[in-house]
């Protein structure tokens, strides 16, 4: 099995360097100083799972690459739109694509470009970044994929993805509804990012505060407003589950966008909170608090 990483960031990185050093045919699609450093020097993980560094294979065009197994995506979600039709000379005639980006509606901007029935959806919950080129660093103790096709099947192309994963070391599951689970990683990632991106601070900073706890709830529950919006029935003991995995994550916990911001890079803003927005205003239902997030970090967006 032959698989592609297009983008070698945070998430990319860190499962993509766990297949490598199982020894999967792993090839990774990158840019900038960080190619160069991982054809260089290979790419280094650091982790708290245990730290390792890898000879891999990377390229920064597809074309460079051709047809593969199985091509993981995953840029930021931004970059969605852009990096779908660079993604055709991997394709073959059986080619796969695990859409890993945050956000509930990358799936169908893949398959419009691609074709809907090459997609697979997944969900990756990790705390990793790229410290340096070269370097991933994942802090923290999620370290999960949930991969699952869009129709529920459960097909032989899901569970041959799952067995190397798996056998890569990396917790797999796979989903019969990976809908809804995308969309519980939204109603948890679309307020955590919002909320320590406005307050500038990780999430217990957020959480041990009244206030912005209970802005907190109220994004999460404007996020299943959402969810039902776009009839998908998530029950209501979704919200109180959301509330305690958050309170579970240890206090320095940050979001992606969080780091972001700080490091001045463009926002996930559109495919977060902007997407609620968005659906609030074309499903008519309520959304302020995801507004406001919306509205105050629009100014840095695109970044600085």
């Amino acid at each position: 099995m032959r698989i592609a990483v297009f983008g070698a960031g945070g998430v990319g990185g860190y499962f993509g360097g766990l297949l490598a050093k199982a020894g999967a045919d792993v090839v990774f699609l990158a840019r900038g100083e960080h190619l160069r450093s991982i054809k260089e020097r290979g790419l280094k993980v650091e982790s708290v799972a245990g730290g390792f560094e890898v000879k891999v294979k990377a390229e920064e065009s597809a074309e460079e690459v051709g047809p593969v197994d199985f091509v993981l995506s995953c840029v930021k979600a931004y970059h969605v739109e852009e990096s779908a039709p660079a993604m055709r000379p991997l394709l073959g005639a059986d080619t796969t694509v695990l859409s890993l980006q945050n956000g509930v509606d990358n799936e169908g901007k893949i398959g419009s470009v691609l074709g809907e029935e090459r997609v697979i959806g997944g969900v990756a919950y990790v705390e990793s970044s790229v410290a340096a080129p070269g370097v991933i660093s994942q802090t923290g103790g999620l370290r999960r994929l949930i991969i699952g096709e869009l129709d529920g099947e459960l097909s032989s192309r899901v569970r041959a993805l799952s067995e190397v994963l798996s056998g890569a070391g990396i917790d797999c599951l796979v989903s019969e509804d990976i809908k809804s689970e995308l969309w519980r990683k939204f109603m948890f990632i679309c307020p955590l990012s919002g909320l320590t991106s406005l307050v500038r601070s990780p999430i217990g900073v957020v959480l041990v505060n009244a206030e912005t706890k209970e802005l907190y709830r109220r994004a999460v529950e404007e996020v299943h407003l959402a969810a039902w919006s776009c009839e998908l029935n998530l029950p209501e003991e979704m919200i109180g589950e959301v509330m305690g995995f958050t309170e579970s994550l240890h206090f320095d916990f940050k979001s992606s966008m969080q780091r972001d911001l700080e490091r001045g890079r463009p926002l996930e803003l559109d495919a977060l909170s902007g997407h609620v927005v968005h659906l609030s205003e074309e499903k008519d239902f309520p959304a302020p608090v995801n507004s406001f997030i919306a509205a105050i970090l629009s100014p840095f967006k695109s970044g600085s």
